[in-house]
């Protein structure tokens, strides 16, 4: 048999029922659901404030950006992205005595992903080559760092076996 869950918003609101209706103290409903008084507070003054909405967990996203790259900024890199096709690094140095706050180059590249112009997802790898063989010594491989040093003169000799199967 599975076991009953109730949706965090329905806990929350027991608890504010606990406190509200049943009259019981922040310290006593806070012990009973297993949360801190802070907490039991802050739950408190979301629901009196809008009684309607449920008290689901909020978004921790910052309201705002005072650090983000501006646009008139974010504009010469996306202008010569488009017109030369050019990656980060290239743009940064392309741009780097023109523009004045020039951003780094990771943030160069954060600007060209934010706005669309380099696809995140990656190609998928061949499928890798593996040189196992029916037979013992059916290819051979070469891997050879060129000459050979015989009596202190440098020979070149080629390969004997095929280095092809």
């Amino acid at each position: 048999m599975p076991w009953e869950v109730s949706p965090v918003s329905e806990i929350r609101l027991a608890f504010v029922h606990q406190v509200e209706s049943l009259n019981n103290s922040v310290t006593q409903a806070c012990a009973q659901f297993g949360t801190s008084r802070k907490t039991g507070h802050k739950w408190l003054k979301r629901y009196r404030q809008c009684p309607a909405e449920p008290l689901d967990d909020r978004s921790r996203r910052p309201r705002s950006s005072p650090a983000a790259t501006s646009k008139t900024v974010e504009q010469p890199i996306l202008d010569v992205r488009k017109r030369y096709g050019w990656g980060a690094r290239k743009i940064h140095a392309f741009l780097a005595d023109k523009v004045h706050d020039l951003p780094s180059i990771k943030t160069v590249g954060a600007v060209l992903r934010r706005n669309g112009c380099i696809d995140r997802s990656r190609p998928e790898a061949d499928t890798p080559q593996f040189f196992e063989r029916s037979q013992p010594h059916e290819p051979w491989q070469c891997d050879h760092k060129g000459p050979i040093e015989i009596a202190r003169q440098k020979v070149h000799r080629p390969c004997k076996k095929s280095c092809v199967s």
